[in-house]
């Protein structure tokens, strides 16, 4: 499901670099384990949380986990799509429209039980705004990265 909204990004307004991009791995690594350790930790922490405080079956709780992986995919592509802070440049209509379409169509079949267990409405609603909070945290977090390597390089360009 996330491939539609991934070849959608051919059509997205996300500026490009106006220079050559230098891979400084060391910032690379930092941003990479920035956005996949809290990834890791909500996707484990929605299957024990299925399994455990939910009391949903394995089926079931397989469904919530595909749920959350589509609607974490979808926010992990807003958050790696420009090297500005995500929220302030606007997606391009076919990705928007892509997302929405996404999200809708697994919601659908994770509440209807097509092709998979079903599950409640307020859990597949539940996981949405999980990766509303999941969008906005990590890019918090990228955003003051961000910002403070930028503050460093030209205190450090000043210096030399």
């Amino acid at each position: 499901t996330n491939d539609v909204v991934t070849l959608a990004i051919a059509a997205d307004r996300a500026p490009s670099a106006r220079t050559p991009q230098r891979w400084r791995t060391r910032p690379l690594i930092g941003s990479a384990l920035r956005l996949a350790l809290p990834l890791l930790l909500l996707s484990s922490g929605v299957f024990w949380a299925g399994r455990g405080w939910l009391g949903l079956g394995l089926a079931a709780t397989q469904t919530l986990v595909f749920v959350w992986l589509v609607a974490g995919g979808q926010a992990t592509l807003y958050l790696v799509r420009t090297d500005a802070a995500p929220w302030r440049t606007r997606p391009g209509s076919w990705v928007l429209g892509a997302t929405v379409a996404d999200l809708v169509v697994v919601g659908v079949l994770a509440t209807r039980g097509w092709l998979m267990a079903p599950v409640p409405p307020v859990l597949v609603v539940g996981l949405l705004g999980l990766a509303l909070l999941f969008f906005l945290g990590v890019g918090m977090l990228q955003w003051s990265a961000e910002r403070r390597g930028r503050h460093s390089d030209r205190a450090h360009h000043v210096a030399a």
